[in-house]
């Protein structure tokens, strides 16, 4: 336990020595069933968690059992990744893919392979990739998606949403199935 608690902390130091300081050369964890892939500066695999917080309330908050980073690339590449977006300090909204990458230059994170969102609200989406674009708080896919609330499916290919605005649109092969509602007694 204390071993796993220290290789944590380790991970962590280093990854905000890293974002900080820069790095060169190969400062890896890695073990023999994941070796260090090529181009890779760094390797993260017993959990990362990154949070974001402006003025002490969190805006984001990324989770994933592996991530790497490479200094050439800047992008930071996770494995199995849930993300999870905050407005006004309360939870709005979690995505999820197998793959992600996050560029931290840009705050960008992109997400790959059986994406699923969800709000407070209610509504999920389902797409095989999602990119969502922090600093605008925009995201989109030009791949299908499927998106269901209560009483509604709608469906088709291409997503943008603006969170800002708080709409979406879906750019082509557009279909809706709504349920009527139930008259009140």
């Amino acid at each position: 336990m204390i071993k796993r608690i220290k290789k944590r902390i380790f991970s962590f130091a280093s990854l905000a020595l890293m974002f900080t300081c820069g790095c060169s050369g190969q400062h890896a964890i890695a073990t023999p069933e994941q070796p260090i892939p090529k181009g890779t500066d760094m390797v993260l695999s017993d959990g990362v968690h990154l949070v974001e917080a402006i003025d002490g309330v969190t805006t984001w908050d990324i989770r994933s059992n592996r991530a790497t980073y490479s200094t050439a690339s800047g992008l930071l590449n996770f494995h199995d990744v849930k993300a999870s977006y905050f407005q006004e300090g309360k939870l709005a909204y979690n995505v999820s893919g197998r793959e992600g990458n996050y560029d931290s230059n840009k705050k960008i994170i992109h997400l790959t392979g059986d994406v699923f969102g969800s709000s407070q609200s209610g509504y999920t989406l389902k797409t095989q990739s999602l990119k969502y674009d922090m600093n605008n708080e925009v995201a989109d896919t030009p791949d299908r998606v499927e998106i269901s609330g209560t009483g509604i499916e709608i469906s088709g290919v291409g997503f943008v949403a603006d969170f800002k605005a708080k709409t979406f649109r879906i750019l082509d092969e557009t279909k809706v199935f709504a349920q009527p509602a139930e008259a009140p007694k």
